[in-house]
């Protein structure tokens, strides 16, 4: 679990990180829930925030990714929630799960207005 925030270019922070492994499938194959809370504190909207959730072996191979976004408005919250399912428990024994979050905000914004003329 991770309390601490962490801020993304002073636009959005990461609020906490929760990982939560359950009993084993009846198959005997792991399952992991993650929650990732992702605040907006700025008062632009943000089109996509992006959170990338790798699952990493203990011999630095990705056993999974998961690639997850929404559009967050502004002053407000969302809860990312990837999972990781059928996972052999011997890939999970010492392995790391690594995040990476990213925000897509324009940079500028174009108006252009014109007046319709007709034209004998």
């Amino acid at each position: 679990m991770i309390k601490k925030n962490v801020s993304l270019g002073g636009k959005a922070e990461i609020r906490g990180v929760s990982v939560l492994r359950k009993k084993n499938n009846d198959d005997g194959n792991v399952e992991l829930d993650i929650k990732v809370g992702f605040r907006n504190i700025s008062d632009s909207h943000i089109e996509r925030a992006q959170l990338t959730t790798k699952l990493i072996d203990q011999r630095d191979a990705e056993i999974e990714e998961s690639v997850d976004y929404n559009s967050v408005t502004s002053k407000s919250a969302y809860l990312f929630e990837p999972s990781f399912y059928n996972i052999k428990p011997g890939k999970v024994k010492n392995a790391e799960i690594k995040f990476s979050s990213s925000i897509f905000v324009p940079i500028s914004t174009y108006t252009a207005e014109a007046k319709a003329t007709l034209e004998n």
